[in-house]
């Protein structure tokens, strides 16, 4: 059909571009992502807005001194001119990076192509979304050598401080993949958190509890409306549900954190604090009605307005009972710290315009909201244990006076079901968090092998950081009551020292690079090679005293020293360069919860119960752990270990004699005490000028630790990490020839042609673990339950060379799923496979378990990969053939 003459007058017209106006050419730009900011021009769209601009006049650029950025409530148009000079079509994607904006529509005018439009929106149903996302995406498509207008008419109650640009749609969809992924991830935890809260408040009728599932219920209510989650995917096609739940669930979020945070911090009704917060709490209330299906943005600012005053006096009073050194005001600002972070980070983007995405932003306020919902339920948990403790203590000393009473029997055998009752809870709810957590972490590092930029490793990074710091303060927690209830038990296995000494500072060598700070350890020669002991907990000291260290040191270095103590008695000193501790502290170093200076605390973190752990650990290994100041700076923690003798002999290797150059007395101290031991010795020379260097032969080997020029025949051997292990000292002092390293795996596919079964429930997991596995070259078939892996054992048996099994899972659990695998290999005479237990439960009795019905080892969650590898290819050791079992 013919085009009519005065629409292909109009387009001509249109698409001639303006003197001045700037054109962005699409065929000759290879970025991936163009913000169109420079490009725009505006004009005021009246109200009602007119079904097109005026073409020819009354556009102006956005360097004008009308206040586009903070206009609201208003209709704009915005026009910008492109061109593709190449003779490609050009597909891109125009992303409004912000879910707030109220409606949008986009017209395309293109050479021989006539017009195009497309709406997007809050106020837009899904369907009628160009692309089905919580923000606004166009699609623009331009043919060879051609030129376009695009007019884009935005309504907004909320201003125009938006960021537009035009994206490749690999890039686009790749960085929204990773949105969507930190999004979910978080929201996840949050939403897993309320119900956990809410169901323990059911259980224990905890007000507190039901306070923090309500507050985190409302927080995953605001991220969904906010961020245009719920109006995409959930109500997507009643668009009205966000504008009228928008400002109230905003309003009834306040309420809920100034309810949780008034009980949480004790605050008393007579108090000035508790009549201002009241007074909020009703403001709140006012505006929960008054916003509804109102989201204004002169609304919403004097709703924070109204709510900074209280906000401010309740930090102020928690910082007041932190100085106070009240638990209720540590936990507080401890646990909102990453939020804190994340608010501020959000403030002063959008106030000094750093350029970081409202994508990006919100994220990390995502990311923080989810470490702080598991926090606080970490810290409640905490809490009413301790409570638990207070109120047992009294009972017992109501049944000692009354002793004589016919009833006291059977209140302490109610006490005592009541106490198992809580060790039951304790174990779980530790596999419960556990359980989210393992995909939470899993998924993170699964993530880190797609293709990230720079900026995204880290974020991601972060998140994963994050989610570590939370499992470690879980299993701090714990650690500290197993300790208390005298549940902690200690392994007897023969311990290669140095290789213990070797793993625990290579773990911290990102941390000590981070900071630049040096790491020597000084083995003294005596002490010896193996031992018996308990490498794992030894591990845990040595790494919470070396973390510390770490923490408060910001220049410098880090030395340990092992030296016999005498018989059957090792001595461990960690010496640092940092910032020592508080005289008036170190009385109550080593007590839970206390740490040398809450503003320390705050600034450096942790959660007080890291050293106090280490005490208890250390007295249960027969000995102790003291801290002092040094001399001129920095601090030396001290403690002392009791061991037995191994069996196992020494590495035999002789040294000999090694010339060393360096101006580090601690690396020629470390270098020398390695050389000791295997009957060698050095001569330090502490300058490139020292005339003996023109004197050595060229069969004598000089060490050196830094990259100089050097005038002498001797064989050189660079040593240039500022933290060097022993084995790497020993392999550079050593003649060559004389070190043997054995063989490794193929670093890539370290289970090659593995077949793996793994019965696990829960799909996050699932995925997680093939993963893994899948990169590891294994072939992984799965089960949702025991009788399904039982069965599929049972007709594939001389196909699985392996069994991943998780214990908590429905129909039949991983312990009786082994039993009736065990009885099946029985039965039938086959070889028995290696079953593998994978559990979020880390108590005693459950890896004893494990071991009574058949399974061959215990690996916890959240996984650890190098863990995982090594417990696999342990219990394939006495099954490696050349095809399967």
């Amino acid at each position: 059909m013919r085009r009519k003459p005065h629409i292909l007058v109009l387009c001509l017209v249109l698409l001639t571009p303006n003197a001045s106006a700037a054109v962005l050419d699409l065929g000759t730009t290879k970025q991936p992502g163009i913000d169109l900011g420079p490009y725009w021009s505006y004009q005021e769209a009246g109200e009602p807005p007119a079904l097109l601009p005026t073409f020819d006049s009354g556009f102006l650029p956005r360097d004008q001194a009308h206040d586009l950025a903070r206009a609201s409530d208003r209709s704009y148009w915005l026009k910008a001119h492109l061109r593709n000079s190449s003779p490609l079509s050009i597909n891109r994607l125009l992303e409004i990076d912000d879910p707030l904006v109220g409606a949008a529509e986009l017209i395309v005018v293109q050479e021989h192509q006539g017009v195009s439009r497309q709406r997007s929106g809050l106020r837009v149903p899904a369907s009628e979304k160009s692309i089905r996302l919580p923000q606004p995406v166009f699609t623009i498509r331009m043919a060879p050598n051609s030129h376009a207008v695009v007019y884009l008419l935005v309504q907004s109650r909320n201003g125009m401080n938006f960021d537009a640009k035009l994206w490749t749609p690999e890039a686009f969809f790749h960085k929204q993949d990773i949105y969507t992924w930190t999004f979910g991830i978080a929201l996840g935890v949050i939403v897993v958190m309320a119900v956990y809260n809410l169901i323990v408040a059911l259980i224990a009728s905890e007000p507190m509890f039901r306070r923090l599932g309500a507050l985190l219920a409302c927080t995953a209510a605001t991220h969904l409306i906010i961020q245009g989650w719920g109006g995409t995917y959930i109500w997507g096609e009643f668009p009205i549900v966000s504008r009228l739940l928008v400002g109230p669930i905003v309003a009834l979020t306040f309420i809920a954190l100034l309810s949780f945070a008034a009980h949480f911090l004790e605050i008393n009704r007579a108090t000035r604090c508790r009549r201002w917060l009241n007074l909020t709490l009703a403001f709140n209330a006012i505006m929960a009605g008054v916003l509804t299906g109102r989201p204004d943005g002169d609304l919403f600012t004097a709703l924070m307005i109204g709510n900074l005053p209280v906000c401010l006096l309740m930090t102020f009073h928690s910082a007041q009972l932190a100085r106070a050194r009240h638990p209720a005001g540590l936990q507080f600002l401890g646990t909102l710290t990453p939020l804190f972070a994340a608010v501020l980070f959000l403030a002063a983007n959008r106030a000094f315009e750093f350029g970081y995405s409202s994508a990006l932003t919100q994220s990390v306020v995502m990311v923080a909201s989810a470490i702080v919902a598991a926090g606080f339920a970490i810290v409640l948990a905490d809490r009413i244990r301790r409570n638990n403790q207070a109120h047992e203590s009294t009972y017992e000393d109501l049944l000692l006076a009354k002793q004589h009473v016919r009833e006291s029997e059977s209140r302490v055998a109610a006490a005592n079901r009541e106490n198992q009752a809580k060790s039951a809870f304790l174990a779980t709810m530790s596999h419960e968090i556990r359980t989210p957590m393992n995909g939470i972490l899993g998924m993170a590092e699964l993530l880190t092998q797609t293709e990230l930029n720079p900026q995204q490793h880290y974020y991601l990074a972060t998140l994963k950081r994050s989610g570590q710091a939370l499992m470690d303060i879980l299993n701090d927690v714990l650690d500290y009551s197993k300790a208390e209830a005298g549940r902690m038990e200690l392994e007897a296995v023969d311990v290669h020292l140095l290789e213990l000494l070797d793993d625990t500072v290579t773990l911290y060598r990102d941390a000590l690079s981070q900071k630049s700070l040096r790491c020597y350890l000084l083995l003294h020669p005596d002490a010896p090679e193996w031992i018996v002991g308990d490498p794992t907990r030894l591990k845990q000291v040595l790494g919470n005293l070396l973390s510390n260290a770490i923490k408060f040191t910001n220049d410098g270095e880090i030395c340990v020293r092992v030296s016999n103590g005498g018989p059957g008695q090792l001595i461990f000193a960690i010496t640092d360069d940092g910032i020592g501790i508080a005289p008036a502290a170190l009385s109550t170093l080593f007590e839970r919860f206390e740490q040398a200076d809450s503003s320390i605390s705050r600034r450096y973190g942790g959660t007080g119960l890291g050293l106090a752990i280490s005490k208890r650990l250390v007295e249960l290994m027969g000995g102790r752990i003291s801290a002092q100041n040094n001399a001129d700076q920095g601090a030396t923690f001290t403690f002392s270990i009791e061991y037995q003798a191994s069996q196992r002999p020494a590495t035999a290797l002789k040294i000999g004699t090694t010339w060393l150059l360096s101006s580090d007395d601690s690396f020629a101290a470390a270098a020398k005490m390695v050389a000791q031991r295997w009957d060698g010795d050095t001569v330090h020379l502490d300058s490139p000028d020292d005339p003996r260097l023109s004197r050595l032969l060229a069969s004598d080997r000089l060490l050196v630790d830094e990259d100089m020029p050097l005038a002498t025949n001797a064989k050189i051997v660079h040593m240039d990490s500022p933290c060097p292990t022993l084995a790497e000292l020993r392999d550079a002092l050593a003649p060559p020839g004389d070190v043997v390293t054995p063989p490794q795996p193929d670093a890539d596919k370290p289970l090659a042609n593995l077949d793996v079964l793994v019965a696990e429930d829960n799909s996050t997991n699932r995925l997680v673990v093939g993963k893994i596995l899948d990169n590891w070259g294994a072939n992984v078939r799965f089960a949702e339950n025991g009788i399904e892996a039982t069965e599929l054992y049972q007709s594939c048996h001389d196909e699985i060379d392996l069994v991943l099994m998780d214990c908590e899972m429905p129909e039949l659990d991983g312990y009786a799923a082994t039993e009736a695998i065990r009885t099946l290999e029985a039965d039938a005479t086959w070889p028995g496979v290696p079953i593998i237990a994978l559990t979020a439960h880390i108590m005693p009795e459950f890896r004893r378990r494990a071991e009574s019905v058949g399974m061959s080892d215990y690996v916890t969650k959240p996984l650890d990969r190098d863990e995982l590898l090594t417990a696999i290819t342990t219990a394939m050791e006495p099954h490696q053939t050349t095809g399967h079992r």
